[in-house]
């Protein structure tokens, strides 16, 4: 890659980027760049829970977690009618688990119109997590 050009004019060395070397430089060091920025979207949004209404039971839904966690806590948020969120119960603790094991269930409210599940603790690698998920409850009658 030219990272400059250079040249002696009578006895002075002069340095400058042409357009061909800093496309050169563009070429090399853009893909590498997005790359990088790729790979860091993936790993920061590498945690994220599916929710999913209880089958058979009214009022509960089952917390899967779509990557390996270690441990950590869930709290639950319930959203009603207004718009208003407040958090259900005492966070529940969590243990490790697979990816694709149901890491928690959980209480939902009957006056709930959105439930958002939040984990707060590390993954399977140790490294600090937050995950999130949501379920949309039927509204209420």
């Amino acid at each position: 890659m030219c990272l400059a050009r250079y040249h002696v004019d009578r006895g002075v060395l002069r340095w400058s980027t042409d357009d061909d070397c800093m496309l050169q430089q563009v070429d090399v060091t853009l893909p590498r760049a997005v790359g990088y920025g790729a790979g860091l979207i993936d790993w920061l949004f590498r945690g994220e829970l599916e929710v999913t209404a209880e089958p058979g039971v009214a009022g509960r839904a089952i917390v899967v977690s779509r990557a390996a966690l270690g441990a950590g806590t869930i709290e639950v948020l319930a959203e009603d009618a207004r718009g208003v969120r407040k958090a259900i119960g005492q966070p529940l603790a969590v243990q490790k688990g697979a990816a694709g094991d149901a890491v928690a269930t959980v209480e939902v409210p009957a006056d709930a119109l959105k439930v958002y599940v939040l984990f707060e603790g590390a993954d399977a690698a140790g490294e600090p997590l937050v995950a999130v998920g949501a379920l949309a409850a039927a509204a209420p009658q």
